[in-house]
Order: C-alpha cells, then sequence, then structure tokens
C-alpha cells in the first residue's frame, strides 16, 4: 500500500465513494500501516510549521517527542473511537465487522491529515474527516446514509452532553466550596 500511499490519499479527498469501495477488502494491517504514515507525515509537517512560526528549538522538541506519542495516541485512540462508533453502528445495522469500522476511522482522517498541520485550514480538514467517516461507514459497512450518519453524529452528541454535565457539576462542587468556606 506504500508505494499507493500519494494516489490513495489524493483519491481519499477527491473520489472517495470509489475509493471506499476499493479499500473494502485491504487488509487491516495495511490500514494501519497507512494510518502510521499519515501520522508521521502530519507530524514533521507540524513540526515544520512550530519550528517557524516558534522558533527551531519548539520544531524540534514537537518532532522528537510529538512523532512517537502521535503514533502511539493515534494508535491506541483510533481502536477506542472504532469500538465506540462500532457499537453505533452495529445497533444501526452494520454487520461487516468491526474491522470495516476501523478501516473506515482511519481512512476518514485523511483529510485531517493532510490539512491539519496548515494553521486555520485544519478546521476545514476536520469538517471534510467528519464527512467522509459517515461515507465510509455508509461504504464498508453497506449502510444507508442516514443510519451511518446517525451512527457517527450519535457518540459526539452523548460526548458533548456528558462534557456540559460534567462542567454543571464542577460548577456546584466549585460554587458550594466557595460558598462554605465564607
Amino acid at each position: 500500500m506504500l508505494e499507493n500511499f500519494v494516489e490513495t490519499t489524493k483519491e481519499l479527498l477527491l473520489n472517495p465513494v470509489d475509493k471506499l469501495k476499493a479499500l473494502r477488502d485491504e487488509r487491516l494491517e495495511d490500514a494501519f500501516v497507512y494510518l502510521i504514515a499519515l501520522i508521521v507525515i502530519l507530524s514533521v509537517l507540524s513540526a515544520v510549521v512550530t519550528a517557524l512560526i516558534g522558533g527551531m528549538a519548539a520544531g524540534i522538541t514537537v518532532l522528537l517527542f510529538g512523532l512517537i506519542s502521535s503514533i502511539v495516541g493515534s494508535i491506541i485512540g483510533t481502536l477506542i473511537g472504532s469500538v465506540i462508533l462500532h457499537i453505533f453502528v452495529y445497533i444501526l445495522g452494520g454487520r461487516n465487522g468491526i474491522g470495516q469500522t476501523i478501516k473506515a476511522v482511519i481512512y476518514s482522517f485523511v483529510p485531517t491529515a493532510v490539512l491539519g498541520w496548515i494553521p486555520l485550514l485544519g478546521i476545514i480538514g476536520l469538517i471534510w474527516s467528519f464527512v467522509l467517516e459517515i461515507l465510509a461507514i455508509r461504504e464498508l459497512q453497506d449502510m444507508s446514509t442516514a443510519r451511518a450518519a446517525i451512527a457517527v453524529i450519535l457518540p459526539l452528541v452523548i460526548l458533548i452532553v456528558l462534557a456540559v454535565l460534567a462542567f454543571m457539576f464542577l460548577l456546584v462542587v466549585v460554587g458550594t466550596t466557595y460558598v462554605a468556606t465564607m
């Protein structure tokens, strides 16, 4: 797959549905190799931008520490996120296995990796990654677009609700502690 890295990346950005159909039978190991290559490239480009903005020492520090932690964190995050996503995919009818969900998460990372290192354009990459994840779930799990969208959006909504509840709880705890000390 590494020999086709640039072509795969280009197709996932410009013609994602056809490329996702072609990647349906791709081995999961190859998808992880692709993810690691994306992370390495993103880390190096981020280090270059950091060096240009914050100085060479900052860029080298980001590269050295960021590269290893980015690879490990991305693999762990991909696996945890994929398991959570797959629960919703399964509930909504996706039956092609967790491997396809993991590949969907990996391939949907491409826009973020391509644009994420460029200040301000990273937001566009995040939005396109979100859309690509819905398309990837639809294609790799043989689901309708609506069910794929619900499977992708629902965990985010739950996460936001939990974060708001945690923040509200924190405000109550801090508020009551402050009042108690007066």
